[in-house]
């Protein structure tokens, strides 16, 4: 962006512009998807009884909660049932907000975000890594998963996500058993 003829004050303004920018996408975003929830809402019955539809025929016993009406594509409330099939007890949070975008998951005890490649949201390799850099910057772990891995081989996302939260467990005790009887956990 920096370019050799402009004055200082020319590329600052950029940058400002940029920011500017960055904030009213953020905003718009953010009311789009303020909108989306509330008709979600009114249409609470009929998307009730679609996910108990959706989660029969994954195999899983029907149950509600209000995280799968923050999903927003049938592939994200695929990837939900199954994690909540696993982590019964954990926080699964998902749209998750950070920075200027949101994470399809979080599982904040393990510090990681999933994210799901869907077809034509994610061919942007480089604003995928640019997300990636910022979720790693704020301490996160990311793990994504292209749409044809959660569509034909559901379990492999699992197998993946649950591999890394056992490593995260086991680091997380070793580093409380290696403290000193005395220090502050």
């Amino acid at each position: 962006m920096k370019r050799n003829n402009e004055s200082w004050l020319v590329q600052q303004f950029r940058k400002w512009l940029n920011k500017q920018d960055r904030e009213t996408k953020h905003n718009v975003v953010s009311k789009i998807r303020i909108g989306k929830q509330i008709i979600r809402w009114i249409k609470l019955p009929s998307l009730a009884l679609r996910f108990i539809q959706e989660q029969i025929k994954r195999g899983y016993f029907p149950l509600l909660d209000k995280n799968m009406f923050k999903t927003e594509s049938p592939l994200e409330r695929a990837m939900y049932y199954d994690l909540r099939r696993v982590y019964r007890k954990e926080e699964i949070i998902p749209q998750y907000p950070i920075e200027d975008f949101w994470a399809d998951f979080a599982l904040p005890q393990y510090m990681l975000m999933i994210e799901l490649d869907g077809v034509t949201y994610h061919q942007d390799k480089r604003r995928d890594q640019i997300r990636d850099a910022i979720i790693r910057k704020h301490g996160w772990t990311v793990m994504r998963f292209p749409t044809w891995l959660i569509e034909k081989k559901p379990g492999e996302a699992i197998r993946r996500v649950v591999k890394f939260t056992q490593r995260a467990s086991e680091s997380q005790s070793l580093d409380q058993t290696e403290r000193k009887p005395n220090e502050a956990l």
